[in-house]
Protein backbone atom coordinates (compact mmCIF):
# COMPACT_ATOMS: atom_id res chain seq x y z
CA UNK A 1 0.00 0.00 0.00
CA UNK A 2 1.24 3.47 -0.93
CA UNK A 3 1.95 5.54 2.03
CA UNK A 4 1.69 9.66 1.58
CA UNK A 5 3.87 11.90 3.04
CA UNK A 6 2.64 14.48 6.03
CA UNK A 7 1.97 17.69 4.89
CA UNK A 8 1.52 19.26 7.83
CA UNK A 9 3.67 22.66 7.82
CA UNK A 10 5.33 23.25 11.08
CA UNK A 11 9.11 22.23 10.97
CA UNK A 12 10.65 20.10 8.86
CA UNK A 13 10.82 17.33 11.30
CA UNK A 14 7.76 17.04 11.38
CA UNK A 15 7.24 16.50 8.01
CA UNK A 16 9.10 13.29 7.95
CA UNK A 17 10.08 10.28 10.41
CA UNK A 18 13.76 9.99 10.95
CA UNK A 19 13.43 6.62 9.23
CA UNK A 20 11.65 8.36 6.21
CA UNK A 21 14.10 11.10 6.24
CA UNK A 22 17.13 8.75 5.78
CA UNK A 23 15.55 6.81 3.44
CA UNK A 24 14.56 9.68 1.29
CA UNK A 25 18.07 11.33 1.36
CA UNK A 26 19.50 7.75 0.18
CA UNK A 27 16.69 7.78 -2.59
CA UNK A 28 15.82 4.56 -1.27
CA UNK A 29 12.56 5.33 -0.15
CA UNK A 30 10.24 3.50 -3.01
CA UNK A 31 6.83 2.90 -0.91
CA UNK A 32 6.89 6.59 -0.43
CA UNK A 33 5.18 8.93 -3.28
CA UNK A 34 6.75 12.34 -3.23
CA UNK A 35 4.67 15.30 -3.47
CA UNK A 36 7.12 17.53 -3.81
CA UNK A 37 11.10 17.50 -4.25
CA UNK A 38 11.49 20.48 -1.79
CA UNK A 39 10.12 21.56 1.23
CA UNK A 40 10.43 24.47 3.45
CA UNK A 41 9.77 25.01 7.32
CA UNK A 42 8.23 28.34 9.08
CA UNK A 43 10.94 30.48 9.85
CA UNK A 44 13.42 31.08 12.52
CA UNK A 45 14.92 34.60 14.16
CA UNK A 46 12.53 36.99 12.54
CA UNK A 47 13.06 40.36 13.42
CA UNK A 48 11.97 43.63 11.85
CA UNK A 49 14.06 43.24 8.81
CA UNK A 50 15.94 40.00 8.89
CA UNK A 51 14.48 36.31 8.82
CA UNK A 52 16.09 32.98 8.70
CA UNK A 53 14.66 29.67 7.22
CA UNK A 54 15.59 26.64 6.48
CA UNK A 55 14.74 24.03 3.23
CA UNK A 56 14.75 20.42 2.90
CA UNK A 57 15.76 18.68 -1.25
CA UNK A 58 14.63 15.05 -0.84
CA UNK A 59 15.37 13.97 -4.48
CA UNK A 60 16.37 15.62 -7.82
CA UNK A 61 17.10 14.64 -11.21
CA UNK A 62 19.54 16.52 -12.91
CA UNK A 63 22.27 18.66 -11.29
CA UNK A 64 20.95 21.86 -9.22
CA UNK A 65 22.37 25.36 -10.47
CA UNK A 66 20.60 27.28 -8.17
CA UNK A 67 18.82 26.75 -4.67
CA UNK A 68 17.46 29.24 -1.89
CA UNK A 69 13.90 30.58 -1.09
CA UNK A 70 12.30 33.42 -2.65
CA UNK A 71 10.09 36.01 -1.54
CA UNK A 72 6.87 38.91 -1.86
CA UNK A 73 4.11 40.17 -0.83
CA UNK A 74 1.92 38.30 -2.88
CA UNK A 75 1.49 34.49 -2.79
CA UNK A 76 2.94 31.91 -4.88
CA UNK A 77 6.30 34.04 -4.77
CA UNK A 78 9.05 32.46 -7.76
CA UNK A 79 12.30 33.36 -8.71
CA UNK A 80 11.51 36.47 -10.60
CA UNK A 81 10.98 38.03 -7.26
CA UNK A 82 13.28 38.52 -3.98
CA UNK A 83 14.85 35.19 -3.26
CA UNK A 84 18.35 34.22 -1.87
CA UNK A 85 20.90 32.61 -4.23
CA UNK A 86 23.17 29.78 -2.51
CA UNK A 87 24.65 28.29 -5.37
CA UNK A 88 24.94 24.75 -7.39
CA UNK A 89 24.70 21.98 -4.92
CA UNK A 90 25.23 18.00 -5.59
CA UNK A 91 23.35 16.39 -2.96
CA UNK A 92 19.98 16.15 -1.02
CA UNK A 93 19.66 17.34 2.90
CA UNK A 94 19.06 20.76 4.39
CA UNK A 95 20.03 24.35 4.09
CA UNK A 96 19.01 27.85 5.35
CA UNK A 97 18.41 31.07 3.87
CA UNK A 98 19.32 34.76 5.65
CA UNK A 99 16.93 37.45 4.40
CA UNK A 100 17.62 40.88 5.02
CA UNK A 101 16.08 44.06 3.84
CA UNK A 102 12.57 42.97 4.83
CA UNK A 103 10.00 45.58 5.99
CA UNK A 104 8.68 45.47 9.70
CA UNK A 105 5.51 44.56 10.75
CA UNK A 106 4.39 43.07 6.76
CA UNK A 107 3.49 39.38 6.42
CA UNK A 108 5.27 37.88 3.77
CA UNK A 109 5.02 34.85 1.53
CA UNK A 110 8.14 32.79 1.12
CA UNK A 111 9.13 28.90 -0.75
CA UNK A 112 11.90 27.27 -1.52
CA UNK A 113 13.05 26.61 -5.14
CA UNK A 114 15.94 24.86 -6.91
CA UNK A 115 17.05 25.25 -10.66
CA UNK A 116 17.85 22.76 -12.85
CA UNK A 117 18.71 22.54 -16.62
CA UNK A 118 15.62 20.97 -17.39
CA UNK A 119 13.35 23.16 -14.65
CA UNK A 120 12.52 24.70 -11.63
CA UNK A 121 11.49 23.53 -8.22
CA UNK A 122 9.14 25.30 -5.50
CA UNK A 123 8.40 23.65 -2.18
CA UNK A 124 5.26 24.28 -0.25
CA UNK A 125 4.25 28.23 0.52
CA UNK A 126 4.54 29.33 4.19
CA UNK A 127 3.93 32.90 5.40
CA UNK A 128 5.97 34.65 7.90
CA UNK A 129 5.10 38.30 9.83
CA UNK A 130 8.20 40.47 11.03
CA UNK A 131 7.91 41.97 13.71
CA UNK A 132 6.85 45.89 14.70
CA UNK A 133 10.20 47.72 14.76
CA UNK A 134 10.81 50.00 17.56
CA UNK A 135 10.96 53.78 17.16
CA UNK A 136 10.36 56.97 19.04
CA UNK A 137 8.17 58.33 16.47
CA UNK A 138 5.05 57.42 16.98
CA UNK A 139 3.14 59.84 14.85
CA UNK A 140 5.72 60.37 11.96
CA UNK A 141 4.47 58.83 8.55
CA UNK A 142 5.74 59.09 4.64
CA UNK A 143 2.99 59.47 2.10
CA UNK A 144 3.42 58.39 -1.51
CA UNK A 145 1.99 60.85 -3.54
CA UNK A 146 -0.26 59.01 -6.38
CA UNK A 147 0.65 61.37 -9.16
CA UNK A 148 3.73 61.64 -11.51
CA UNK A 149 4.61 64.28 -13.25
CA UNK A 150 7.63 64.75 -16.30
CA UNK A 151 7.45 61.77 -17.56
CA UNK A 152 9.57 60.54 -20.44
CA UNK A 153 11.44 57.14 -21.28
CA UNK A 154 14.07 57.52 -18.80
CA UNK A 155 12.81 59.48 -16.14
CA UNK A 156 10.02 60.93 -13.86
CA UNK A 157 9.02 63.61 -11.13
CA UNK A 158 7.66 61.72 -7.90
CA UNK A 159 6.39 63.71 -4.97
CA UNK A 160 5.63 62.81 -1.71
CA UNK A 161 5.04 64.03 2.50
CA UNK A 162 6.65 64.00 5.21
CA UNK A 163 3.33 63.84 8.13
CA UNK A 164 4.04 64.94 11.35
CA UNK A 165 2.95 66.81 14.21
CA UNK A 166 6.10 66.65 16.46
CA UNK A 167 9.62 68.10 15.85
CA UNK A 168 11.78 64.99 13.83
CA UNK A 169 14.95 65.01 12.90
CA UNK A 170 15.42 62.85 9.42
CA UNK A 171 19.26 62.04 8.00
CA UNK A 172 17.63 61.21 4.49
CA UNK A 173 14.76 61.62 2.53
CA UNK A 174 13.23 61.07 -0.89
CA UNK A 175 11.94 58.01 -3.68
CA UNK A 176 13.29 54.92 -4.06
CA UNK A 177 12.03 52.73 -7.52
CA UNK A 178 12.87 49.32 -8.32
CA UNK A 179 11.64 46.99 -11.14
CA UNK A 180 10.13 44.76 -8.77
CA UNK A 181 7.56 44.82 -6.20
CA UNK A 182 8.48 46.16 -2.52
CA UNK A 183 11.26 48.39 -3.00
CA UNK A 184 13.29 49.04 -0.10
CA UNK A 185 16.82 50.31 0.78
CA UNK A 186 18.28 47.51 0.49
CA UNK A 187 16.65 46.33 -2.83
CA UNK A 188 16.17 48.79 -5.15
CA UNK A 189 17.40 49.92 -9.07
CA UNK A 190 17.77 53.44 -7.55
CA UNK A 191 17.03 56.77 -5.17
CA UNK A 192 16.38 60.38 -4.42
CA UNK A 193 18.13 61.45 -1.28
CA UNK A 194 17.39 65.16 -0.28
CA UNK A 195 19.48 64.69 2.82
CA UNK A 196 19.26 65.66 6.32
CA UNK A 197 16.50 67.90 7.79
CA UNK A 198 14.72 68.87 10.96
CA UNK A 199 10.63 69.51 10.54
CA UNK A 200 8.04 70.31 13.29
CA UNK A 201 5.37 70.01 10.97
CA UNK A 202 4.25 68.71 7.66
CA UNK A 203 6.67 68.75 4.58
CA UNK A 204 5.65 68.47 0.85
CA UNK A 205 8.87 66.91 -1.47
CA UNK A 206 9.46 65.90 -5.20
CA UNK A 207 12.41 63.85 -6.52
CA UNK A 208 13.28 62.99 -9.79
CA UNK A 209 13.78 59.30 -10.77
CA UNK A 210 15.93 58.82 -13.83
CA UNK A 211 18.10 56.00 -15.58
CA UNK A 212 14.37 54.34 -16.17
CA UNK A 213 14.11 52.48 -19.97
CA UNK A 214 11.28 52.69 -21.93
CA UNK A 215 8.28 50.80 -22.09
CA UNK A 216 9.22 49.32 -18.33
CA UNK A 217 6.74 48.99 -15.40
CA UNK A 218 8.56 50.63 -12.63
CA UNK A 219 7.42 50.23 -8.22
CA UNK A 220 8.59 53.44 -6.35
CA UNK A 221 7.82 54.94 -2.83
CA UNK A 222 8.59 57.47 -1.13
CA UNK A 223 10.78 57.17 2.25
CA UNK A 224 12.49 58.53 5.57
CA UNK A 225 15.17 57.28 7.71
CA UNK A 226 15.57 58.88 11.45
CA UNK A 227 18.31 59.91 13.60
CA UNK A 228 17.82 56.44 15.02
CA UNK A 229 18.60 54.94 11.53
CA UNK A 230 14.61 53.54 11.82
CA UNK A 231 13.17 53.88 8.07
CA UNK A 232 9.96 54.71 7.14
CA UNK A 233 8.44 53.60 3.96
CA UNK A 234 5.39 55.32 2.20
CA UNK A 235 2.46 53.40 0.14
CA UNK A 236 4.37 51.48 -2.91
CA UNK A 237 3.05 52.98 -6.30
CA UNK A 238 3.74 51.64 -9.89
CA UNK A 239 4.05 53.64 -13.61
CA UNK A 240 4.86 52.08 -16.79
CA UNK A 241 7.72 54.12 -18.95
CA UNK A 242 5.95 55.10 -22.28
CA UNK A 243 7.75 53.07 -25.54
Amino acid sequence: MKKYLPTKKNTLGKYFTGICLSLLLLGACEDYINLNLIFTSEPSNIGGTTAQIEGLITDYKTSILQHGHCYSLNPQPTVNDFKTELGMRTETGLFVSSISGLRPNTLYYVRAYFITDETIQYSNQITMQTSIQNTELKDFRVETDSRLSNITQQSATSFGTLVTGQSVNITQYGHIWAIQPNPNLSNLLGKSELGAVSIENNRDFSGNMGNLSAGTKYYYCAYATDNQNFTYYGTVREFTTPN
